[in-house]
């Protein structure tokens, strides 16, 4: 029988708001002379995206690498307009998060970006709704490192069995369980009320 879950850590994109980098790919297409699947790539694997993740460098020293990697020039403002125009809101995941911040305390665990996340605190107000944050451009790791998981068990200094984490990549989910986390991976609403069923 599973444990009584105190805390629910939620994953954000295409959990709590959906996204959709095609759109990124396309305006960045349209500028640039690098085809829409190497700029998909480019986006996804580059180590400067993963220390725009992590923190470990500006959003101004990011836009000049991607300008780089794709050899296009970007005016900045054009540029933020570009990058933060992919969340799109999830009404029924609102509700839900809503409804289990009643329920106990619930945090966001996410791998993101300042731009990203000062976009999302602006647009949309489920954002505000968490009670925690534990952000990987803040926290310097992301996942799938352990380091990340650890700082919520260290914050919240529960048995890890007592913590629920939802998160829509299997692998990290599979991280979070191997730390005595209760590992969700979200495939539909349903499914998680499904598993997760807190009185």
């Amino acid at each position: 029988m599973a444990e009584q879950i105190d805390i629910i850590l939620f994953d954000i994109g295409k959990v709590v708001v959906d996204f959709d980098t095609a759109h990124i790919v396309r305006e960045f297409a349209r500028r640039s002379l690098t085809p829409p699947e190497d700029i998909a790539r480019i986006i996804s694997t580059s180590p400067v995206y993963h220390d725009f993740e992590r923190g470990t460098i500006s959003p101004a020293a990011f836009h000049v690498a991607i300008e780089n990697h794709l050899s296009v020039v970007i005016p900045y403002p054009e540029f933020l307009l570009i990058w933060n125009d992919l969340f799109t809101q999830k009404t029924d995941m609102e509700a839900f998060v809503r409804e289990m911040k009643r329920k106990c305390r619930i945090a966001a665990l996410s791998n993101t970006n300042t731009l990203h996340w000062s976009y999302l605190q602006e647009k949309f107000d489920i954002i505000s709704e968490f009670d925690d944050y534990f952000l990987s451009f803040q926290l310097r790791c992301r996942k799938p490192e352990k380091a990340i998981y650890q700082h919520a068990l260290d914050y919240y200094k529960l048995p890890p069995e007592k913590i629920a984490y939802i998160d829509d990549v299997p692998s990290f989910v599979a991280v979070a369980q191997s730390m005595g986390i209760q590992g969700y991976v979200f495939t539909t609403l349903s499914d998680i009320r499904r598993r997760i069923s807190i009185p």
